[in-house]
C-alpha cells in the first residue's frame, strides 16, 4: 500500500537541467495536500519446495506522487502555468498605459444585441471592448481587456451589428490608465508541439519538522481551477498533481517568505460564449452563471529505461501524449440559450475570467481561460431548491486562429518568474 504523507509546506525551486535538484526553493505555494512516496518490488516465484511464497526480492523501480490544493491565486499562477501550458519564456504587457475609458459622438440606430467592435490607430496592444446596446443604440462600452499604448486608439470598426448603422467611427475622448499601474498581463498557449514543460525540485513538510521532503524532478501532471458561486463563503481553488522522482529526507533549508496574492472571489466569475466567427469575450453570460470549472491535464509521462549496473531505478526522461483539457460549466435555466447550443451542436468559443480584487485604474486580478468546443455532457440539477440549473461541458479542441486548446491569461502584479 502506498505510503501516504500529508503536508502543510510546499515549495520548489525550477531546474536548469531536469532532476538536477535545486535548494534552496525559491517559490512558496500556499497549497495543503499529500506527498506519497511509491516503490515496486519484484518477488521471484518460489521454486525451493517450502511453503513460503518469496525467497528474495529486489527494488525494481521508485518515484513519488503528490497533490495539492488551496486557493486559486493570480500571483502563483505564472509559474504554474509555465509547469503546466508552456516553459517558454514569456514577457508579459505592461498594463501601465491601458484604455481607461473611450467615448465616439454618434451611437447610431436599430444596432443588434450581438454587435461587436474593434479597435485600431494608435500605437501598442489593442484593447477589446463590447458595446452596450439600448433600444438599437450605441449607448457605451465595456472594456473587457485594457490593452497597452503608448498612444491612444482613434477609429473604431462594427461587425455583427444587423440594420444597425451611423454610429460614430471615430473615438474621442480616450482616456488611458495612469501611469505606475503594477498590472501585468500573463499570455500561456498550451504548447501543442514539443516538450518544454518547466521541471522543478519540490519540497514538503509540516511546521518545526526537523525533517522535509525533497523531490527532484518534479513535473504537473494535471491543473484544476474551480470558481463556484453558489458554494456558500468558499473562494475560488487551486488544485495540483504530478510527479517527483523518490523522495529524499533533508534539513529544512531556507524558505522564501510567503506571497499571498489576492483571494478570487466566486460571485465575480465572468463567463462569455461566442459562436461562428466572433472574437472570444464577445458575448457574456449575465446573471446566470453559477460555477465555471476547468481540468487541464499535460500529458506528462514517465520514462525508465535500463542504466546500468550503478544506474537508479527512477525515471530518467519524461514524453508527452496527446490530452485535451476540459471546462464544466453550470448555469441557471433562465431560457434556453445554452440548451440550444447544445441541442445543434454550434462550435462555442468559451472565456471564463475568475476575478480577484482591483489592482488599480480598472485593472482587475484574474486568471482566464480560453477555449473551443461543442457542449456535451447534460445534466439537470436546481439552484437552491428552487431554479432549475444546466450543466454543460466542452472538451477542448484544437484552434487554428489560436494555435493551440487553450490560451490562459493572467492579470497580476507579478512582473517575473525565474525560467531556468
Amino acid at each position: 500500500m502506498p505510503w501516504e504523507i500529508p503536508f502543510e509546506k510546499f515549495a520548489l525551486g525550477a531546474e536548469s537541467t531536469r532532476g538536477t535538484a535545486v535548494t534552496p526553493p525559491t517559490e512558496y505555494f500556499n497549497l495543503q495536500g499529500m506527498i506519497t512516496p511509491q516503490e515496486e518490488q519484484y518477488y521471484p516465484p518460489d521454486s525451493i519446495g517450502v511453503l513460503a511464497e518469496y525467497d528474495r526480492s529486489e527494488m525494481v523501480r521508485q518515484w513519488a506522487e503528490f497533490q495539492g490544493d488551496g486557493a486559486l491565486d493570480p500571483l502563483r499562477m505564472p509559474r504554474l502555468a509555465f509547469m503546466a501550458l508552456n516553459g517558454a519564456a514569456n514577457t508579459p504587457t505592461d498594463m501601465s498605459t491601458g484604455l481607461l475609458s473611450f467615448s465616439i459622438a454618434s451611437g447610431g440606430t436599430n444596432y443588434a444585441a450581438g454587435t461587436t467592435a474593434t479597435l485600431s490607430g494608435g500605437a501598442g496592444t489593442q484593447a477589446t471592448v463590447q458595446p452596450i446596446i439600448t433600444g438599437g443604440v450605441i449607448t457605451g462600452f465595456v472594456i473587457l481587456t485594457p490593452g497597452a499604448y503608448s498612444s491612444a486608439p482613434t477609429t473604431i470598426a462594427y461587425a455583427n451589428q444587423g440594420s444597425g448603422s451611423g454610429a460614430s467611427t471615430s473615438i474621442t475622448g480616450a482616456t488611458l490608465a495612469a501611469s505606475g499601474s503594477a498590472a501585468r498581463l500573463w499570455t500561456f498557449l498550451r504548447q501543442m508541439t514539443s516538450d518544454n514543460l518547466q521541471s522543478t525540485t519540490n519540497y514538503w513538510g509540516d511546521p518545526n519538522q526537523t525533517k522535509l521532503l525533497q523531490g527532484a524532478y518534479g513535473m504537473v501532471d494535471e491543473l484544476g481551477l474551480s470558481s463556484g458561486a453558489a458554494s456558500g463563503t468558499d473562494g475560488s481553488t487551486l488544485s495540483v498533481k504530478g510527479h517527483t522522482r523518490f523522495p529524499a529526507q533533508v534539513t529544512p533549508p531556507a524558505f522564501p517568505a510567503v506571497a499571498l496574492g489576492p483571494v478570487i472571489v466566486p460571485m465575480r466569475l465572468q463567463l462569455w460564449i461566442d459562436t461562428g466567427s466572433n472574437p472570444y469575450g464577445g458575448t457574456p453570460v449575465t446573471g446566470r452563471v453559477v460555477s465555471v470549472e476547468h481540468t487541464i491535464p499535460t500529458g506528462v509521462t514517465y520514462k525508465y529505461p535500463a542504466s546500468g549496473p550503478a544506474g537508479t531505478i527512477t525515471y530518467d526522461h519524461v514524453g508527452r501524449q496527446k490530452t485535451h483539457p476540459v471546462t464544466k460549466i453550470v448555469v441557471e435555466m433562465i431560457d434556453l440559450a445554452q440548451y440550444t447550443l447544445f441541442e445543434q451542436a454550434t462550435q462555442v468559443k468559451l472565456r471564463a475570467r475568475h476575478n480577484a480584487t482591483l489592482i488599480d485604474n480598472g485593472l482587475y486580478s484574474f486568471v482566464q481561460v480560453d477555449g473551443t468546443g461543442k457542449f456535451t455532457g447534460l445534466n439537470w440539477a436546481d439552484l437552491e431548491g428552487s431554479n432549475r440549473t444546466m450543466e454543460l461541458e466542452i472538451a477542448h479542441e484544437y484552434d487554428a486562429t489560436l494555435a493551440t486548446d487553450l490560451r490562459m491569461q493572467i492579470q497580476t502584479t507579478r512582473t517575473t518568474v525565474s525560467v531556468p
